[in-house]
């Protein structure tokens, strides 16, 4: 019958317990919201004189702030009222970790921390004493067992009573406590608790009228100090928080509390333990989230927004704000010590570990073996994995870099790249393994083996570190997304990887297989529990969906990399590797969206560029005289094509390129900028054949041909002036893509090794394994003589591909200087031999095309330079290539023009350039490109990105190969600019406004 009064007695209580700590949550959310600091309240105080509103402020916030009092001394009383010992003290240390991790995420999912430090006072609130109603909260635990016996003392009470006084006579805050906001306030709070809750203390009834004296000295000390020109602020020196006129009124309230919840008779010492628990956390956890930073930042964003949803319930905002923040501190506190009470060190300690503090680490001082053996029994996989990981991240980082000095880095050149990437970017590798815990969870929770998933895990992170240092090698570029599209291609990418790597990766994959098979044999099996194994996969799905929008402004993964300090620039794809390691990389390229809107994106926004632009094509076709459908019109991509004498410490025994260097004199020509160093073939290509530029892109989308082409409706391009269009290129197709571009661009044919259409005069020059370029010539010669009237004609060599290996035993030498130069000396003249065979079958291509009876305007330019110059810091150098417009004797003859300025231009520039050089007509695109061509300096990559603003950071070149930014441009310029990025836009990302309105139709 005992047994069951009891419990029939615990519920009544349980429930008081609830709503009581309900209502006091509710009192620390409310105080410190409305008058705590950036309180919504507090604006009502703001005053130079007493006045009935001020009055009124103040006695409400003094009210509150009683309320408040209260709730967080009755947290005390909770202590009082059981045995505090060490693990009291671990298990709040834990909860409170697990609930600034928790409110991390929260954050993180809503907004962004101010810089790593916000998230690093989260999650290490004691250490770093940031959170002071955390760190007085630990230290109150860790004092309380002392405490509870000093406070018993009657003459100890009574000089914390004369102590807590001292302030209000002298008006200063003589032991810092922060009106119970700092360290040692909280440790206070926590002893007004103990002695609230102790039962032999009564603090009489009476004391309730201090509330009453403290409502009185408002009006009084704000009439009297400003009778007395003192500052108004002075008034409330009798009301704050730990002021006696408030916490012995809220002490009596306390003590009336406890005597309800616990009933008259106290037949049971306990209090409901787990409920408890609960609501104490909850309302530390509310005095943190109120009146800490973390409310701050979080509302900061919002602030307006909710301001204006609560405008026509404005008498209910505050209360709807403190109900929103009080079920969020209740969610995070009841999922805290959910997930606390599943860890093994919860389970593990006992339920009273009767040590205090400084036995506790004189014990751990003496013993640290036996502590740290504990440790590793508990924690063993967890450390494996969090140091196996961060290593895993930290070497792949450094291995993005190809010498011991940032030599790649042009802001912070010649730094130690250990000592930059361990000190300098650890927020940047601690994210990376996370992205890798993540990767492991998943594995972990499907297989329920751990070995397995972490050593497939470190295997994934090394393909990529592999992949990427072959790719860098030979391009200066990580591997990104699009590049899995060269699988297609897989038997020509093994014949570029050298022979030793090959067997070297499978040898590893043997060896993995080995390893994973004689681990998971010896090792202790899993055992996760189903419900871990789903909360683990969940929770690894939920936070990796967010890595396929890591570069939207509203996803939680760039919340969090800002957060970092991280900048998600990854227009230049080295450099970010290198700072965030492959894994980072790799996934910041998942998230590819072609640009910003420009300003002013609208259905009539277009048709009044169209409209206005085919009135400029209607005025230059009145002096143009020929047809695009009636002319041969050949775009000849030159693979790797740069005059190799302009490098800075080589010398070229002779000149290799005699007859085009006496074409660019002739001829219309000048400097190309090149958007890729080493590789990019398909980045010129897409912007020679649309005309559009990649430098109006996106950072992110690094290869049109396969992040964009494929998932347009139209792909307009300078094929569409023409009725027939080909392809040629002596090498495989599948490459970027081409088969399927070429496809939706319109091409009728595409001729290319394996084909249905057969390679013609196969030549190899030396040992190279690629077809020269007389045999690509070859193949567009008959293509050529194949059609009577006009074509299009895509042609692309290969002859001058890396890696560049000795294959010509004689010709061209060089002469280098520095030891990375000299480093690549045979690559160099191989690579000038390979021009000089390049620019004798340029010269014989010329007069084939000279002997014809119609028009063919060939235009010849080279992609980028080869990847052989380290050390090279030149930007603008290292990415000029060569390019000319020639128009063949019959089109001299009939119309075409002559040599015509050039300059420096981007390779979108290349349809105008080919149309005024054959005095073609022009439809409204062309005449846009025109005007871009003639009133532009050359648009080229960008130095920042943004995805609001679409002109942020381009970068343009002048003809003296100076650059400028977008700001430098004139006002028409800016204005042309503008034309231009609206088309862009409504053809790669927007509705194709100009594509129905006619603006790329063949000009009759």
């Amino acid at each position: 019958m005992k047994h069951v009064s009891n419990t029939g007695d615990r519920r009544p209580r349980l429930t008081l317990v609830i709503i009581f700590g309900i209502i006091l949550l509710g009192a620390v959310l409310t105080y410190f919201i409305s008058y705590g600091q950036n309180g919504v309240l507090a604006y009502t105080l703001n005053s130079t004189k007493p006045t009935k509103l001020w009055v009124v402020g103040n006695v409400l916030k003094y009210s509150m702030s009683l309320a408040a009092d209260a709730g967080l001394i009755w947290v005390g009383a909770y202590f009082a009222r059981r045995r505090v010992s060490m693990t009291t003290t671990i298990r709040f240390w834990m909860t409170a970790i697990i609930s600034g991790a928790l409110l991390v995420a929260l954050q993180l999912a809503l907004g962004k921390f101010n810089g790593p430090a916000a998230i690093y006072d989260q999650l290490l609130p004691v250490l770093r004493n940031a959170q002071p109603f955390i760190t007085g909260a630990v230290l109150f635990t860790v004092l309380a067992p002392w405490l509870q016996k000093w406070l018993a003392k009657r003459e100890w009470r009574l000089f914390g009573l004369v102590m807590l006084c001292l302030p209000l006579v002298f008006n200063r805050d003589i032991f810092i406590l922060g009106n119970g906001g700092s360290t040692f306030g909280v440790v206070v709070l926590g002893c007004l608790g103990l002695v609230a809750g102790n039962p032999d203390v009564k603090i009489r009834w009476q004391a309730l009228g201090l509330y009453l004296i403290g409502c009185l000295t408002i009006p009084a000390m704000g009439f009297g100090t400003t009778a007395s020109a003192l500052a108004i602020l002075n008034s409330a020196r009798f009301v704050g928080m730990l002021s006696p006129l408030t916490f012995l009124p809220a002490m009596v309230v306390v003590q009336f509390l406890i005597k309800w919840s616990l009933g008259l008779a106290a037949k049971s010492g306990t209090w409901p333990d787990r409920i408890t628990q609960v609501t104490v956390y909850a309302i530390w956890l509310g005095a943190l989230m109120s009146a800490g930073s973390t409310w701050r930042d979080l509302m900061a964003g919002y602030v307006e927004d909710l301001h204006r949803f609560f405008d026509q319930f404005s008498y209910l905002w505050l209360p709807l704000v403190v109900v929103t923040i009080g079920i969020v501190v209740l969610g995070v506190a009841v999922a805290s010590l959910a997930l606390a009470r599943h860890t093994k060190l919860w389970q593990r300690i006992p339920e009273h570990l009767d040590v205090n503090f400084v036995v506790a680490w004189q014990r751990f001082a003496a013993q640290p073996k036996a502590a740290f053996r504990v440790l590793w029994r508990d924690y063993q996989r967890p450390i494996i994995t969090a140091c196996a990981l961060f290593i895993a991240q930290w070497l792949g980082a450094l291995a993005m870099n190809e010498s011991w000095q940032t030599v790649e880095n042009i802001y912070n050149p010649h730094l130690s790249v250990l000592g930059f990437t361990s000190l300098s970017l650890i927020a940047n590798m601690l994210i990376g393994a996370l992205i890798l815990l993540l990767i492991h969870w998943i594995l972990l929770a499907l297989t329920d083996r751990y070995w397995l998933s972490l050593i497939i895990t470190l295997a994934l992170q090394s393909f990529i570190v592999i992949a990427s240092r072959v790719k860098i090698f030979y391009r200066d570029e990580p591997i990104v997304p699009s590049d899995v599209a060269e699988l297609n291609a897989g038997a020509q990418l093994l014949k570029m990887i050298p022979v030793a790597l090959i067997v070297a990766v499978l040898v590893a994959l043997v060896a993995l297989i080995v390893l994973i098979i004689y681990v998971e044999r010896h090792a202790k099996p899993t055992h996760q529990s189903f419900i871990n194994r789903v909360a683990k996969l969940l929770i690894a799905l939920v936070a990796g969906a967010g890595l396929f929008t890591m570069n939207h402004h509203y996803s939680y993964w760039r919340n969090l990399t800002d957060s970092a300090n991280i900048v998600m620039a990854n227009n230049n794809q080295l450099r970010f590797a290198q700072w965030n390691g492959p894994i980072m990389q790799f996934f910041s390229n998942l998230d590819v969206h072609a640009m910003a809107q420009p300003a002013g994106y609208s259905k009539a926004a277009i048709k009044r560029i169209v409209t206005k632009y085919q009135q400029e094509a209607n005025v230059a076709n009145q002096t143009r005289t020929n047809l695009a459908q009636k002319t041969t019109v050949i775009f000849n991509l030159s693979e790797s094509f740069a005059d190799p004498t302009r490098i800075p410490g080589v010398k070229i025994s002779q000149d290799p390129m005699p007859h085009i260097r006496h074409l660019m004199k002739t001829n219309t020509s000048g400097s190309l900028m090149s958007f890729g160093y080493g590789g990019g073939t398909a980045d010129m290509e897409y912007m020679s054949l649309t005309g559009l530029s990649t430098g109006n892109f996106d950072s992110t989308l690094n290869t049109p041909y396969t992040q964009l082409v494929p998932r347009l409706k139209k792909n307009p391009n300078v094929s569409n002036d023409f009725n027939y269009a080909t392809a040629v290129h002596p090498y495989t197709g599948s490459f970027y893509n081409r088969p399927q571009v070429y496809q939706r661009f319109g091409f009728n044919k595409f001729v290319y090794l394996g084909s249905k259409y057969k390679i013609i005069d196969k030549h190899y020059l030396g040992s190279s394994p690629y077809l020269s370029d007389n045999t690509a010539y070859a193949n567009a010669m008959r293509q050529v003589n194949a059609r009577r009237g006009g074509q299009f004609m895509n042609l692309i060599t290969i002859q001058n591909h890396m890696p560049f290996n000795g294959w010509y035993p004689n010709g061209v030498t060089a002469k280098t200087t520095g030891a990375t130069l000299s480093a690549r000396k045979q690559q160099i003249e191989t690579y000038a031999r390979g021009v000089h065979y390049t620019d004798e079958a340029a010269e014989a291509f010329r007069k084939q095309i000279d002997k014809l009876n119609k028009p063919v305007i060939w235009v010849f330019y080279g992609d980028h330079l080869p990847g052989i110059y380290p050390g090279i810091t030149d930007n603008v150098l290292l990415h000029r290539t060569d390019y000319f417009v020639y128009a063949n004797k019959y089109a001299r003859e009939h119309g075409a023009l002559d040599k015509q300025h050039g300059g420096v231009i981007g390779t979108n520039d290349l349809i105008a350039l080919a149309f005024k050089q054959g005095n073609l007509k022009l439809n409204a695109y062309n005449a846009l490109l025109t005007a871009v061509n003639e009133k532009l300096p050359a648009i080229w990559t960008k130095v920042s990105n943004s995805s609001t603003s679409s002109t942020t950071g381009i970068r343009f070149v002048k003809d003296d190969n100076m650059t400028e930014l977008y700001p430098q441009l004139t006002a028409s310029q800016k204005q042309l600019m503008h034309d231009y990025q609206l088309i862009q836009y409504d053809i790669t990302a927007g509705k194709q406004y100009s594509v129905k309105d006619g603006m790329n139709q063949q000009v009759k």
